[in-house]
Order: C-alpha cells, then sequence, then structure tokens
C-alpha cells in the first residue's frame, strides 16, 4: 500500500493507467473464462438431455400416430443432385432426422473427409436444410451404400427410409439391385428418385400423382410422404390424386367408391380416379368381347402426363428370387418409367400400419 501510494505521488497519470490496464486484463480473463466454463456446461447439458432422450425413445413402444421418416439420404455429391436433399428436406421439414451421406474412395486421407464433412454442412445451412453430415469411405460407391444401409444409425434413431437417385450403368444394375434387397431385409423403406429428362424435381403448385395398384402398405407409405411434403411451402398448393387401375369397366364403380371410402377415413384432402385398363372397340384378333387390355405403364404414362411428381409402388424381392433375376426386374422397371416425369418408386417394409398416421390420437 505504501509502495502504491509513492508511486502515485510521483506520477499520478502513469499509476491511474496502470491499475486501469491491469483491471482490464483481469476483466477480460474473467470473461474469458466464464464463456468457456459456460461453453463447457453447455456441451455437458445438451449431452444428458440427448441421453436421457435416446434412452427413453429405446425404450417407449413405437406408435403408428407419431411416426416421422428419419431418413438417411444417399446423395453422391450433395451439389450434383441436388433435387434429392431438396426433396429429403421437404418431407423431413426440420421434425426429423436427416442424414445426407456422401461415399468416398478408401484411400482418401481423413483430414480431407472431415473437410469435406464441414464444407458440405456449410452448403446445407446457407439453404437452410437441417441435417447431419456423413462422408463415408468405401472401395466403391456401391459398396458404401451397402455399409451405410447396414450399419448407420444409433438405437431408436437408426434411419427408417433410405432416400436415393436411381442408377442408369448398366455395370451398377446387380449392386442397385443388392442395396434394394438389403434395405427391405432390414425393415426399411425405400425411395428411389427419377429426374425426368424433360422435367425437373421442381415443384410448380400443380399435381402429384400417387399411383396405387394392390399393395396396402405401399400406398399409406407413399400418402405419408406425400403428405409430410405438402405440408412445406414449396409442395403446399400442389393437387394431390390418388389414381389406381381396374381391368374392366365391372370394376370401376367399386374401385371408386374404395379410394373414396379410404381417402375419407384417412382424412387427407385427395382427388381419387379409378382408369379402366381395357379399351372399347377393338380390332385386335382374338377378343371375342371386343376389349384390349392396355399396358399399366402406357396408362401410368398417359394420365400422369404434367404432373410434377408420380409416387409408384415397386414390388418386394421374393424368397425364391434370384439377384439376377430382381436385376433384370430393376432393368425392366427404369425401361417403363422412362419417359414418366419426376417419379419417386417407393418400397414400404418396415412394420408401422402407414394409414394409422392420418388418425386423430
Amino acid at each position: 500500500m505504501g509502495c502504491f501510494a509513492t508511486m502515485f505521488m510521483i506520477n499520478a497519470g502513469a499509476t491511474l493507467m496502470a491499475g486501469a490496464v491491469a483491471a482490464g486484463v483481469y476483466l477480460m480473463m474473467e470473461r474469458r473464462s466464464m464463456r468457456a466454463w459456460w461453453g463447457d456446461m453447455r456441451s455437458g447439458i445438451l449431452m444428458l438431455v440427448a441421453r436421457r432422450a435416446i434412452y427413453a425413445l429405446a425404450k417407449r413402444k413405437p406408435d403408428a400416430r407419431t411416426w416421422q421418416p428419419n431418413i438417411l439420404l444417399l446423395s453422391g455429391a450433395p451439389t450434383s443432385r441436388w433435387y434429392l436433399v431438396e426433396m429429403a428436406g421437404a418431407i423431413s421439414l426440420g421434425r426429423s432426422f436427416l442424414t445426407v451421406a456422401t461415399v468416398v474412395p478408401d484411400n482418401l486421407e481423413k483430414a480431407r473427409r472431415d473437410s469435406m464433412e464441414t464444407t458440405i454442412a456449410e452448403y446445407l445451412d446457407k439453404r437452410a436444410v437441417s441435417a447431419l453430415v456423413k462422408v463415408y469411405a468405401a472401395p466403391t460407391p456401391m459398396e458404401g451404400a451397402l455399409n451405410l444401409v447396414r450399419t448407420y444409425g444409433y438405437g431408436p434413431i437408426a434411419p427408417n427410409t433410405i432416400l436415393l437417385g436411381e442408377t442408369e450403368r448398366v455395370e451398377n444394375y446387380d449392386r442397385f439391385a443388392q442395396i434394394i434387397r438389403t434395405v427391405h431385409e432390414h425393415r426399411q423403406n425405400l425411395v428411389i428418385v427419377r429426374e425426368s429428362d424433360q422435367t425437373p424435381v421442381t415443384p410448380t403448385q400443380r399435381r402429384i400423382d400417387v399411383w396405387w395398384y394392390g399393395d396396402q402398405q405401399n400406398l399409406g407409405f407413399m400418402l405419408a410422404i406425400a403428405s409430410l411434403l405438402k405440408r412445406g411451402d414449396a409442395w403446399r398448393q400442389a393437387e394431390l390424386v390418388l389414381k389406381s387401375i381396374v381391368p374392366d369397366q365391372s370394376h370401376m364403380a367399386d374401385t371408386s367408391r374404395r379410394l373414396n371410402d379410404f381417402v375419407e377415413r384417412v382424412r387427407i384432402s385427395a382427388r381419387c380416379e379409378a382408369i379402366c385398363q381395357q379399351v372399347t372397340p377393338s380390332a385386335t384378333p382374338g377378343n371375342a368381347d371386343g376389349t384390349a387390355p392396355r399396358s399399366v405403364f402406357k396408362i401410368i404414362e398417359e394420365h400422369s402426363r404434367g404432373a410434377d411428381l408420380v409416387f409408384m409402388g415397386i414390388r418386394s424381392p421374393r424368397e425364391d428370387e434370384t439377384p439376377g433375376e430382381y436385376r433384370q426386374y430393376y432393368a425392366n422397371l427404369l425401361k417403363r418409367t422412362d419417359n414418366l416425369p419426376p417419379t419417386a418408386l417407393v418400397l414400404a417394409a418396415e412394420e408401422v400400419d402407414f394409414s394409422a398416421i392420418f388418425e386423430e390420437a
């Protein structure tokens, strides 16, 4: 104290300045220490909340009425197939988990993979897409996709829906068919998006067509995804049309009634159309009743002309079907849907009553 008084008497100005600097340094260090402490505490609180929530979800019995699609998007480079990211983001709508995954060569350095994850995450943030990012190393993209389907996820928040773009490279058909089989075996839902050569996957507020021809589970899942799309701004004004093909005129009235009853029961806003597969009169030899069946895919092409997005169910692999046979089914499917507008090929495998999603709690 005596030294301070002596210094003050010698040079009061310098003493006050030195005191102010020392106080400033002290306060700055205290603030940094508090911020670091608060940052550590905040991370700890978030981890505690996440831990308890995950454990609680793991013990809770699933309820179809609270179902949400936790999506694993196998996008490749997100910038080259941005329409996949837009669709996945529109479906999740910030309410469920979305992971944007890309597969890179397994000899890529970890530092480079980490840098790619950061770059993709920043790219998504700038475009207001809430998503986790996974950069996965594998010998080939197809092998990496298979491994992600088999292993990605954590407890009750593992993906229940896999979304990816189609492959039209013939050399990848075998692996792609294997991905479909693996997704189905893991009881995950699958959405394969085909972008039309003439029409990009961009909503113009016009129409979403959902085609139903037999599989109730596929129908419920397609309607669930279409309804989630319509909750967002991009697709809100698009008309939802539920369409079904019947073999002949005698089934028209019954099918129309069943479609309208279904739409009313699940309480969704949709227009229903029943379309007859047979046409009359026919000049086809051998048709004694004067009728001729039309190709199912030609009917879909004709009646979905002008739609912004088409949903179609695909069949699951049969137990006695060889990988080569299912590969051929996939190749034929691509060929027959080549002239459609942007199309989502859907296969539901999750053990959920999707029609219950629309019921009130």
